[in-house]
């Protein structure tokens, strides 16, 4: 192979190395109540990224709480959690819970999208809903304006 050939090779590869996405690893934290049967040993949390479709399994020993490590920022995950006993005869699923991991939860009032509320007073007299955002900025809204109507015209 020619030098000039191998530099190619090279610089076609550390630009495919550099342009390569890496995806960002979140976690979830569960908490449950323990069980109540007698016998219980431990539990074990089941997830996946399906509803009822569970491809990974952590036994978290005797503790009612775990954190879930390596989850892919973005996606939902769908958590139960089921009891063991001292045989290692595992019990029936908790009731499903899900979350989009690494996602921040949305926030009430919120208009520009910076997950604090902003304020917002309406004026009936014009019809403009003013809002005052969590950066100071101020801006109306007039709604019913017929480039903003919703339903059909």
């Amino acid at each position: 192979m020619s030098a000039r050939t191998l530099f190619r090779t090279c610089c076609f590869a550390v630009a495919a190395l550099a342009t390569t996405a890496v995806a960002q690893a979140a976690s979830a934290t569960l908490a449950w109540d323990a069980s109540i049967e007698p016998g219980i040993a431990g539990y074990r949390v089941e997830y996946g990224t399906q509803p009822g479709y569970y491809t990974a399994a952590v036994d978290v020993g005797n503790r009612t709480t775990a954190q879930i490590l390596n989850l892919t920022n973005g996606s939902p995950y769908y958590f139960v959690v089921r009891a063991y006993n001292t045989s290692r005869v595992v019990g029936e699923p908790s009731v499903e819970i899900s979350t989009r991991v690494g996602v921040a939860a949305a926030v009430a009032g919120d208009f520009s999208g910076d997950y604090m509320s902003d304020i917002t007073v309406f004026r009936p007299s014009n019809g403009t809903w003013y809002i005052k955002h969590s950066n100071g900025r101020t801006t109306g809204v007039a709604w019913g304006e017929q480039r903003r109507h919703p339903g059909p015209r």
